[in-house]
């Protein structure tokens, strides 16, 4: 028997991405879940996404104030959908790990499995049900699926392999053709993380292995979680094929000249982060790798990101962790800034 199931996707100021992600889970074969959606923006952001909640057919039920980290949160139901929606508004702007976390500890059972999906997915419809299916076939802690990129219609991953030397993820069949066949066995034994777009986390995992590491704010979080995973298994399930618009949030995609800094700068600080409490032994030689590779920026011709890079890097190397607030060379936390702004 299916253990209960909290789907949780955190928003920020894409309500549109939201109502695609929230039409998609009401397609679901499987059923017995529930959905949390956090919006990290301001209180108009919160406003815009009830507004677009109820202009796609949902009805508010109850309203009410939150707790800790949550601001205030309110329930929808839908003719058109068999589970419930809360909808809920942090209180700062938490990142991605922090409001995830804060949905789970809101959660009034504490044996549900949790569904992690980005706002910009759409899971197919016997997507729930395959993640469940492999997470029940013994010992796998977190289970993820088959992401295809919106934009090419190609896969961008079946799972993650972080490259340790190098401090970069590796997307295992990157670009393959979106109907090709995938080895599930040869993936779950190359793969070392999982991606937050699409992670199935079993409710034995989060007991024993804690929450995310919040300090990530975002990016490398999830290969993090996976990385302390200890006796648990990674899981990849084929069936479960999920659309992704890759960084339509953030800044991630794009030529190195597009990326926001936002995604530059966290992606160049936290790498230190994971390093040195997975790989501690190695990091001094990573850091100066890593310090190379900041000049693929300058070589690709976007010399602001570059220092950008250059800007996280040095306070990666300080310890620097959390919600940054002046981006070095990229201003004040642009593209990403708190709820109150």
């Amino acid at each position: 028997m299916n253990a209960p199931v909290d789907v949780i996707i955190v928003a920020y100021r894409n309500p549109d991405d939201v109502m695609a992600c929230l039409a998609a889970l009401s397609r679901q074969t499987a059923s017995g879940f529930s959905v949390h959606v956090c919006e990290n923006g301001a209180a108009k952001d919160f406003l815009a996404l009830q507004r677009a909640a109820e202009v796609a057919g949902w009805q508010e039920q109850s309203k009410g104030l939150g707790a800790g980290a949550l601001r205030e949160f309110a329930v929808f139901t839908s003719a058109l959908s068999s589970f419930p929606l809360t909808l809920r508004h942090s209180a700062a702007n938490l990142g991605y790990a922090g409001a995830i976390n804060a949905i789970i500890k809101s959660l009034p059972q504490h044996e549900s499995d949790i569904w992690i999906l980005n706002p910009d997915t759409e899971p197919s419809p016997g997507a729930l049900a395959a993640l469940q299916a492999r997470a029940r076939a013994g010992g796998y802690g977190v289970t993820g699926g088959r992401l295809i990129m919106r934009e090419t219609g190609r896969v961008q991953l079946d799972g993650g392999r972080w490259r340790k030397w190098i401090a970069r993820g590796f997307n295992l069949n990157f670009n393959a053709p979106a109907d090709s066949a995938a080895d599930q066995a040869a993936v779950e034994q190359a793969m070392d993380y999982v991606s937050g777009a699409c992670m199935y986390v079993t409710r034995a995992f989060i007991n024993d292995i804690g929450l995310m590491d919040d300090r990530f704010f975002l990016y490398a979080e999830e290969v993090d979680w996976c990385l302390r995973r200890k006796h648990f298994r990674l899981g990849f399930a084929p069936e479960a094929v999920i659309l992704h618009g890759h960084g339509t949030t953030t800044g991630a995609s794009g030529t190195l000249a597009e990326r926001s800094a936002l995604f530059v700068y966290l992606e160049h600080r936290n790498k230190h982060l994971l390093t040195r409490r997975h790989f501690p032994l190695a990091w001094p030689l990573i850091a100066l790798i890593t310090l190379a590779l900041t000049g693929e920026y300058l070589v690709k011709g976007a010399p602001r990101n570059f220092l950008v890079a250059l800007g996280g890097w040095w306070h990666g190397v300080l310890g620097r962790s959390g919600r940054p607030g002046h981006i070095p060379f990229g201003g004040p936390n642009r593209g990403w800034p708190s709820a109150t702004s």
